[in-house]
């Protein structure tokens, strides 16, 4: 497993997170899977707070294990209520941290998200926030998940104009095949020709890239092959976000580089988000620990500048 840096954390972390954002977590359960993630050198995770039970799971684990300096834990506040009700606010955020903190069984998260943005309202309001948390010693580093570049930017233009600590990470979609639906709502991608620009920005400033669905939902895990796709064995999300006669023939170009290295579609797929030139880390779901363990490989494999340009479609 390689391994990268954060700006303003000290830890290294795993070039591959591993997200507890799936079914057994939400159900209180999964501690098998976090342990199989550590075997294969992972020692980053995504949770939320809206991940049901995940960050409860995360810190009996934690308790059990006992090693809580070895690990690098990213956790979200604010997400918008079921009625779609603005918490980007400084009572919300401290309301979800208090939380937070008491289920993962520790006094301080290393890396802290807004979960969601609220566009109308003036970014000073999260940077403030951020900063106290940080101020207090309760995260270490911060940034937002599905903010737009823009936002970010507008940010970390107010932190450095009041002296203040930026954002150093985002975490947008992002996969070999594009999105075609937003799947969950006021979500962001930097997928596609139209959000190269922000590539390019994100590469240049060296903020940290957290992609989530780096498999597009499970369009890229192999559950379908491109001769004979069969939507009802992808679920729902990966349908509806992401079938389209482009991304089948992405499908299939991963497929004959897979065939012609020997590694899986899905290994293929995540390699080639470690060519993008950006200080990535993608965010890696699987629930079965053969799975965790051949995507985390991935994070080691070295694709040709012809694989990558085929992969692309260039």
């Amino acid at each position: 497993m390689k391994y990268g840096k954060i700006n303003g954390l000290e830890k290294e972390v795993s070039a591959i997170f591993y997200g507890l954002g799936t079914q057994p977590f939400l159900n209180g359960y999964g501690e098998e899977l976090i342990s199989a993630a550590r075997a294969c050198g992972i020692n980053a995770f995504d949770l939320a707070r809206v991940y049901g039970k995940s960050e409860e799971v995360f810190g009996k684990w934690l308790d059990k294990n006992g090693t809580r300096e070895e690990v690098v834990i990213l956790s979200k506040c604010s997400h918008p209520s079921l009625l779609r009700k603005d918490r980007l606010n400084g009572k919300e955020a401290e309301k979800d941290l208090a939380l937070s903190l008491e289920k993962l069984n520790t006094d301080y998260i290393d890396i802290y998200l807004f979960h969601r943005d609220s566009p109308k309202k003036d970014v000073s309001c999260a940077v403030e926030i951020m900063n106290e948390f940080k101020a207090k010693g309760k995260i270490k580093v911060f940034g937002a998940s599905n903010w737009s570049y823009r936002r970010i930017d507008e940010a970390n233009e107010y932190a450095y104009k009041k002296g203040l600590v930026p954002f150093s990470v985002t975490s947008p979609q992002f996969s070999l095949v594009e999105r075609v639906n937003d799947v969950w709502g006021n979500c962001v991608t930097l997928s596609g020709k139209e959000n190269e620009a922000d590539r390019i920005k994100c590469a240049k400033s060296g903020i940290a890239v957290l992609p989530y669905s780096p498999l597009g939902h499970g369009f890229m895990s192999g559950k379908i092959v491109s001769s004979a796709p069969d939507r009802s064995a992808l679920p729902r999300a990966a349908v509806k976000g992401f079938w389209s006669e482009e991304n089948l023939k992405r499908l299939a170009r991963a497929e004959a580089v897979a065939e012609r290295t020997g590694y899986t579609v899905s290994q293929i797929a995540l390699a080639w988000l470690f060519c993008r030139g950006m200080n990535i880390f993608p965010i890696i779901s699987a629930s079965a620990p053969e799975r965790i363990e051949k995507n985390a490989a991935a994070a080691d494999i070295k694709l040709t500048e012809e694989d990558v340009a085929f992969l692309s479609g260039e």
